[in-house]
Protein backbone atom coordinates (compact mmCIF):
# COMPACT_ATOMS: atom_id res chain seq x y z
CA UNK A 1 0.00 0.00 0.00
CA UNK A 2 3.14 2.40 0.80
CA UNK A 3 4.68 1.69 -2.39
CA UNK A 4 1.33 2.41 -4.52
CA UNK A 5 0.87 5.67 -2.35
CA UNK A 6 4.65 6.57 -3.28
CA UNK A 7 3.90 6.19 -7.00
CA UNK A 8 0.72 7.44 -7.32
CA UNK A 9 1.20 11.16 -8.05
CA UNK A 10 3.24 10.44 -10.97
CA UNK A 11 0.54 8.36 -12.51
CA UNK A 12 -1.82 10.98 -11.50
CA UNK A 13 0.11 13.89 -12.54
CA UNK A 14 0.55 11.72 -15.74
CA UNK A 15 -3.15 11.66 -16.34
CA UNK A 16 -3.82 15.02 -15.33
CA UNK A 17 -1.56 15.98 -17.88
CA UNK A 18 -3.27 13.73 -20.76
CA UNK A 19 -7.03 15.49 -20.02
CA UNK A 20 -5.40 18.72 -19.60
CA UNK A 21 -3.89 18.37 -22.82
CA UNK A 22 -7.01 17.11 -24.75
CA UNK A 23 -9.22 19.48 -23.24
CA UNK A 24 -7.01 22.71 -22.31
CA UNK A 25 -7.83 22.68 -18.44
CA UNK A 26 -6.36 25.38 -17.05
CA UNK A 27 -7.17 23.90 -13.34
CA UNK A 28 -5.91 20.58 -14.56
CA UNK A 29 -2.35 21.79 -15.16
CA UNK A 30 -2.22 23.60 -12.18
CA UNK A 31 -3.12 20.79 -10.65
CA UNK A 32 -0.91 18.64 -12.23
CA UNK A 33 1.92 21.38 -11.30
CA UNK A 34 1.50 21.06 -7.52
CA UNK A 35 1.25 17.43 -7.94
CA UNK A 36 4.97 17.60 -9.34
CA UNK A 37 6.01 20.15 -6.87
CA UNK A 38 4.68 17.48 -4.14
CA UNK A 39 7.20 14.84 -5.83
CA UNK A 40 9.92 17.06 -5.05
CA UNK A 41 9.12 17.34 -1.57
CA UNK A 42 9.95 14.14 -0.99
CA UNK A 43 13.34 14.94 -0.81
CA UNK A 44 12.92 16.55 1.87
CA UNK A 45 11.82 13.52 3.75
CA UNK A 46 15.16 11.11 2.83
CA UNK A 47 17.11 13.82 4.92
CA UNK A 48 16.69 12.05 7.76
CA UNK A 49 18.54 9.13 6.34
CA UNK A 50 21.07 10.09 4.44
CA UNK A 51 24.12 12.20 5.93
CA UNK A 52 25.15 14.20 2.91
CA UNK A 53 21.76 15.88 2.99
CA UNK A 54 21.71 16.73 6.82
CA UNK A 55 25.33 17.88 6.39
CA UNK A 56 23.49 20.24 3.29
CA UNK A 57 20.94 21.33 5.72
CA UNK A 58 22.57 21.96 8.53
CA UNK A 59 24.89 24.29 6.16
CA UNK A 60 22.26 26.21 4.87
CA UNK A 61 21.32 27.23 8.30
CA UNK A 62 24.15 28.26 9.37
CA UNK A 63 25.18 30.65 6.51
CA UNK A 64 21.60 32.03 6.37
CA UNK A 65 22.46 35.57 6.97
CA UNK A 66 25.45 34.93 4.48
CA UNK A 67 23.35 33.67 1.79
CA UNK A 68 20.48 36.14 2.48
CA UNK A 69 23.67 38.57 1.76
CA UNK A 70 24.39 37.52 -1.42
CA UNK A 71 20.59 37.41 -2.66
CA UNK A 72 20.38 40.59 -1.83
CA UNK A 73 23.86 41.87 -3.59
CA UNK A 74 22.71 39.74 -6.85
CA UNK A 75 19.04 41.69 -6.82
CA UNK A 76 20.38 45.06 -7.03
CA UNK A 77 22.59 43.87 -9.40
CA UNK A 78 20.23 43.35 -11.30
CA UNK A 79 18.04 46.07 -10.59
CA UNK A 80 21.05 48.98 -11.53
CA UNK A 81 21.86 46.77 -14.54
CA UNK A 82 18.13 46.98 -15.96
CA UNK A 83 18.06 49.89 -15.44
CA UNK A 84 20.90 50.95 -17.04
CA UNK A 85 19.38 48.12 -19.82
CA UNK A 86 16.17 50.67 -20.15
CA UNK A 87 17.27 54.37 -19.76
CA UNK A 88 19.97 53.17 -22.89
CA UNK A 89 16.86 51.27 -25.55
CA UNK A 90 13.95 53.02 -24.30
CA UNK A 91 14.10 55.52 -27.07
CA UNK A 92 14.64 52.89 -29.61
CA UNK A 93 12.48 51.99 -31.99
CA UNK A 94 11.64 48.39 -32.24
CA UNK A 95 12.81 47.75 -28.39
CA UNK A 96 10.90 45.08 -26.18
CA UNK A 97 12.01 47.40 -22.98
CA UNK A 98 8.60 49.09 -22.72
CA UNK A 99 8.75 49.11 -19.23
CA UNK A 100 11.67 48.14 -16.38
CA UNK A 101 10.12 44.81 -14.83
CA UNK A 102 10.52 43.70 -18.68
CA UNK A 103 14.30 44.76 -19.16
CA UNK A 104 14.41 42.35 -15.98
Amino acid sequence: VIDLLGILPFFVSLALNQLSSQYSLEYIAKAAQIFRILRILRIFKLSRHITGLKTLGTTLRNSHRELLLLSMTVSMGMLIFAGLGYALEKDEPDTMFYTLPQTL
